[in-house]
């Protein structure tokens, strides 16, 4: 029993899909925090002059970490490609 807008079990999505998602929506946004902390980045309502860090961290943070992530989803990526390839041949 679903609601509206909540995701569809057993029509095609897998319920790992959907946590995988999940996890992700929320590491992202975490990962790129730390990498602004570590950097030295400073949050101010006023703007604020960043240190060289900071902005280094900044564009690591738009650039690098984005590239690394895909990098690391890709296996899981490919690897459920050839599962729904192989559950189309058996069908």
């Amino acid at each position: 029993m679903t609601g509206r807008g909540a995701a569809p079990l057993g029509r095609g999505r897998l319920l790992g899909y959907d946590a995988g998602e999940t996890a992700g929506l929320a590491l992202g946004p975490g990962l790129y925090a730390l990498v602004l902390a570590l950097s030295g980045f400073v949050a101010a309502a006023a703007p604020v002059a960043q240190s060289p860090g900071a902005l280094t961290g900044l564009l690591l943070g738009f650039t690098a970490l984005p590239a690394l992530l895909m990098l690391i989803s890709l296996p899981f990526v490919l690897r459920y490609g050839r599962l729904t390839l192989a559950g189309k041949e058996a069908v």
